[in-house]
């Protein structure tokens, strides 16, 4: 029985090579393995993030589309904390490449969501700086006063 039938066996292989820093053989368990289980590439990606191999990490996650996770693939993306420029180049670019016309629209939608919540931001933040600088102007107005008065009286 071969690792293709026995996705326990492949786990195991992937955290035995892992326990050895053996990255690069993880991750050719995971991609000769016909059970393309999402499990086993998740945790070859992990493997890769953990010990800061941040390039493998994405050239791995790309191979998920290559042999068909692109849902998987998808699903890490969707709930990535913090979605930098690489992460979203390289779902848009696999989506055009698997001409996934609908889903790659959506991306761009949210593309264009993100940017115009940035601009929001970038402009509320302007609306309360001008209000933070208009408070303590206001804050300040009862010293000013008093200082205009004694200025009026000694003068």
């Amino acid at each position: 029985m071969g690792t293709d039938e026995n996705p326990i066996l492949v786990s195991k292989l992937i955290n035995f090579y892992a326990s050895f820093n053996l990255l690069v053989d993880a991750n050719i368990v995971t991609e000769s393995s016909n059970s393309l289980d999402p499990l086993h590439w998740n945790m070859v990606i992990s493997l890769y993030v953990r010990n800061i191999f941040f390039e493998e990490a994405i050239s791995v996650y790309k191979k998920m589309f290559e042999f068909g996770k692109l849902d998987v693939a998808r699903h890490l993306f969707d709930n990535m904390s913090v979605k930098d420029d690489v992460s979203w180049n390289t779902i848009i670019s696999c989506y055009a490449s698997r001409a996934k016309q609908i889903s790659l629209q959506h991306l761009c939608w949210r593309i264009e969501e993100r940017q115009m919540l940035r601009d929001e931001n970038r402009g509320l933040q302007a609306q309360l700086k001008d209000t933070a600088e208009a408070v303590q102007a206001i804050g300040e107005l009862p010293f000013r006063l008093k200082e205009a008065e004694e200025f009026a009286i000694n003068a």
